[in-house]
């Protein structure tokens, strides 16, 4: 095998990753489990100190390191922490915990989105 096609095959491999996240499920090779593009909605009022979020109508599963905005705004939060998701008939929920406060009041409706 000539130095070219074995560096090649290196280049490859080092490229393709099979994750595994913390339910057992495998989301395929490239992918990674910390970023998807979810979204949820606030499910409660809180404080501009606030840094635990419940949510309400999750599309997919929030994860630590995921980077997200709450409504309107353009300042982004990194979570910290998270719950399992909860999923049921009348909708997905799931709480988030953010690394500070958001710096502003949020109210029930709010939409939270991954950005990255």
């Amino acid at each position: 095998m000539s130095i070219s096609v074995f560096l090649l095959i290196i280049l490859l491999v080092e490229k393709v990753e099979i994750y595994d996240d913390e339910e057992g499920e495998f989301w395929g090779i490239g992918e990674s489990p910390s970023f998807v593009d979810g979204s949820g909605y606030l499910s409660i009022n809180t404080s501009a100190t606030a840094n635990v979020f419940e949510l309400k109508e999750v599309t997919s599963r929030f994860s630590v390191g995921n980077i997200i905005t709450i409504g309107d705004s353009k300042k982004e939060h990194e979570i910290t922490e998270v719950t399992e998701l909860q999923k049921s008939k009348s909708g997905n929920s799931q709480s988030i915990i953010l690394m500070e406060g958001v710096g502003f009041e949020t109210n029930t409706g709010l939409k939270v989105s991954v950005v990255r």
